[in-house]
């Protein structure tokens, strides 16, 4: 999923523990076969994160990803990302992000509580354009259950939480490592080995996300409505906390989660 540490999940496979992986960014690919009864998916690498989080950090991501069309509101190179710094900083006509482009800098003024708390308007034209206006935000549009519209197997699912105080993602997949070598025994133990002592002496950098400074703190509306928005996340999110989560590292931060946005289910069916 964009915005939920898909990168530093990528990058540690690839480059410390120099393993190819296919990977769906950052849009869903989920094959219809999935969907048929009785179909077993591939073994899945699964990246989660708090939605109303994942919401907030993708609004602002692509502020500076679509970047301003009116070149003197474009934001200083200095909140640039630096792999964005090296092409010509894009503008809404240049890659056809005209309806992104336009929601994030025109209705919506770069303030992401505008969008959420449009969300739960009484006035139901403006909750409807702001639900289609999360459609148009790259790396928000697909939510938890977009991306799991499938018959998933949780045997074959190992799950990364990205959550404050949890455990650190390059050892959640070294763990997830671990895991895919009991499955598979895609080598011999002394060569696998060889490979899990590579990783681990490998310098793990921190990281530093590039829309940090582009953040503009949630209302307590706007995290109110995107908590109701997300619901059905948020039931998933338990579903994988019960059945796919292989660590107690796993299921304490998807707790924690549930336990901060336990007001996604007030008002819920019983």
């Amino acid at each position: 999923m964009g915005k939920a540490g898909g990168g530093t999940i990528a990058s540690r496979i690839r480059a410390d523990w120099k393993l190819g992986i296919w990977q769906c960014h950052p849009f869903p690919c989920v094959k219809d076969k999935w969907k048929e009864p009785n179909s077993q998916h591939p073994l899945l690498l699964f990246g989660v994160r708090d939605p109303v989080d994942r919401f907030v950090s993708a609004f602002y991501w692509r502020i500076l990803r679509v970047c301003h069309p009116e070149v003197d509101k474009r934001p200083p190179k200095s909140e640039i990302p630096a792999a964005l710094r090296k092409r010509k900083c894009q503008s809404d006509e240049s890659r056809n992000f005209v309806n992104e482009s336009n929601v994030l800098f025109y209705r919506y003024n770069q303030n992401a509580s505008l969008l959420a708390e449009d969300l739960c308007s009484t006035n139901t034209t403006t909750a409807r354009i702001a639900r289609e206006s999360v459609g148009t935000i790259w790396h928000a549009k697909d939510s938890i259950e977009d991306w799991l519209d499938f018959n998933w197997n949780a045997s074959r699912m190992y799950v990364y939480v990205v959550e404050p105080n949890a455990e650190n993602l390059e050892a959640q997949v070294d763990h997830s490592m671990h895991w895919f070598f009991n499955l598979t025994q895609y080598q011999g133990d002394e060569a696998f080995a060889r490979r899990a002592s590579f990783a681990r002496n490998r310098k793990k950098p921190a990281n530093k996300h590039s829309a940090e400074s582009a953040k503009k703190a949630l209302s307590l509306k706007g995290e109110r409505c995107l908590e109701k928005f997300y619901r059905k996340d948020y039931e998933i999110l338990k579903q994988l906390a019960d059945t796919a989560c292989k660590t107690k590292s796993c299921q304490s931060a998807i707790h924690n989660i549930l336990e901060r946005r336990k007001g996604a289910f007030e008002g819920a069916p019983a």
